[in-house]
């Protein structure tokens, strides 16, 4: 069977998309905030992800993998943590918007916010790198996936070490981040009724503009959650299924599919980031104006300003029998202005 074909394109767009935004977020001081650092975060695993898939590209070009057993282990390190540490940011960004909505810091705690966001960080890449070496120490390995053009974690040898390892990283890569989020986001959006229904009692209509915005990154994360997940979650079912089912179920179809689809989700992460955060929206239009401005300038035209007011003033005057001259049956002239 012929190797199924990567879409090059997408991955071109996931790079220029995160790209696109990483420099917003990180050029703009409006955006450059402790607030801010696990979204910039989260942009450089989608960044991370999309040079990784690079390496896919070629090898769909060539049809077959052409970087050999060492390639392939780069790529499953490179590309599983920056999966990963996208997976556990989300993760983290429910943390903080929860802690930053239901137990506010005191004005001057920089250091405690930069203390923390550091803890966040930190937490975020340990528990994704730390998944994805173990092929190197001999616990598990990469593989060529049954595209034949890209590689993915050994699911189908049933050996020990093999078999933890999956259940390792589906359980802590995965299974532990989704129920830190659902979690968070359930207490979250409980912790907004409640304090609605308050504020309704006191015939206060509307949440303070702070809170509102961590709504919107609350509702983003949730968002992206949920686009995360789709296309992850079919390659989790395959890989349980070369786990403990009958193997003989995953054909080079069914097992290819799901790792295509699950490649497809930094493509939407940018228009999520666009969609509920309105500085950053903000700040890439005025970006892409000033791009376009720059790119084409607009022509001047050869009348003044002055001249043109004129003629303007001119056309909207009342046109009166005391203006008009008749100059023949057929013409008509303005003899006065």
């Amino acid at each position: 069977m012929e190797p199924l074909r990567s879409p090059s394109v997408d991955s071109e767009e996931f790079l220029a998309d995160s790209n696109a935004l990483y420099h917003c977020t990180w050029g703009s001081p409006r955006l450059r905030r402790l607030e801010n650092v696990l979204l910039i975060n989260l942009t450089l695993t989608n960044i991370g992800t999309s040079i990784a898939s690079v390496m896919v590209i070629v090898g769909s070009f060539h049809g077959h993998w052409i970087f050999g057993h060492a390639g392939c282990y780069a790529y499953g390190i490179g590309f599983g943590a920056s999966a990963l540490a996208s997976f556990n940011s989300m993760a983290a960004i429910s943390i903080q918007m929860y802690r930053e909505i239901t137990c506010r810091l005191p004005r001057g705690q920089t250091g405690s916010k930069l203390r923390g966001v550091t803890t966040y960080l930190l937490v975020v890449w340990t528990n994704s790198f730390i998944w994805v070496i173990g092929p190197v120490f001999g616990w598990g390995r990469y593989i060529l996936e049954s595209t034949g053009t890209s590689c993915t974690f050994d699911f189908l040898t049933p050996t020990l070490k093999d078999t933890s390892f999956v259940l390792s990283l589906a359980c802590f890569g995965f299974l532990l981040p989704l129920l830190m989020i659902v979690i968070t986001n359930v207490r979250l959006f409980r912790h907004i009724h409640m304090v609605s229904s308050n504020l309704k009692k006191f015939k206060v209509d509307r949440f303070p503009t702070k809170s509102q915005k961590l709504v919107r990154i609350a509702q983003m994360t949730l968002s992206t959650v949920i686009v995360f997940v789709v296309p992850w979650l079919p390659y989790v079912i395959v890989a349980m299924i070369g786990v403990f089912g009958d193997k003989e179920l995953l054909t080079p179809l069914v097992a290819g599919v799901p790792v295509l689809a699950a490649k497809t989700y930094p493509m939407f992460t940018p228009l999520l980031y666009i969609t509920y955060h309105k500085e950053l929206r903000s700040v890439l239009m005025r970006r892409i104006r000033r791009r376009r401005t720059a790119r084409f300038p607009q022509r001047r035209s050869p009348v003044s300003r002055g001249d043109r007011i004129n003629v303007i003033a001119i056309d909207l005057l009342p046109v009166t029998e005391s203006r008009l001259t008749s100059c023949g049956p057929d013409e008509i002239m303005l003899s006065e202005f």
